[in-house]
């Protein structure tokens, strides 16, 4: 594992996206009645997914989640805050505890998520050509066109 060395910096517009807190709980599951058998340890990881970690991370993304906004691209930021580092990248942190993300096999590191294109490019996919049921509205506070899933 490498040092947690200060990692390049890049562009004024890098800001660090929002993350989702991770409880690891560990329960014992009932023993059964038999003599001699041992009880089973399950571990749970149960992700606790805050409404403010939401709405940051779809502020992060440029989405406009609020009364008459872009609901239909919520699960887009739910899924960018729970999406987990993926190899070859690792999350660590530099000397003053800020996170970083390292690629060990292109030893290049990054202030943003290795995810964030894909979540990027999602929402400007889900845009351009809005799911079945979504509908065009007008919006006074956004010069681009809004689309609003039915409820």
């Amino acid at each position: 594992m490498p040092e947690a060395e200060e990692p390049a910096e890049e562009t004024a517009e890098a800001a660090e996206a929002p993350s989702a807190e991770t409880a690891t709980t560990t329960e014992a599951a009932a023993a059964p009645s038999s003599a001699g058998d041992v009880p089973v340890v399950v571990q749970v990881q149960v992700q606790v997914l805050l409404p403010q970690e939401v709405s940051a991370m779809g502020a992060y993304l440029g989405l406009d989640l609020t009364t008459h906004g872009e609901h239909f691209l919520l699960a887009v930021a739910k899924e960018a805050v729970v999406s987990p580092v993926v190899p070859p990248w690792e999350e660590l942190e530099d000397e003053r505890g800020n996170p970083y993300f390292f690629n060990h096999r292109t030893r290049a590191s990054t202030r943003r998520h290795p995810l964030d294109a894909k979540f990027l490019k999602l929402v400007h996919t889900y845009r351009e050509s809005p799911p079945d049921g979504a509908e065009v509205r007008a919006s006074t506070s956004c010069p681009l066109r809004i689309f609003n899933t039915r409820i």
